[in-house]
């Protein structure tokens, strides 16, 4: 679980994973679910 949190924190430092991120977390907040949970 750490390790997966460690990899999300270094794919956030690139642009193009941060851009796909805030799609994915707009996506799941207009679904209405919490938006940093699966």
């Amino acid at each position: 679980m750490r390790r997966a949190m460690a990899r999300k924190v270094a794919d956030t430092k690139r642009p193009e994973t941060r851009a796909r991120y805030a799609v994915e977390l707009a996506e799941r907040l207009a679904q209405g679910r919490h938006p940093f949970r699966a």
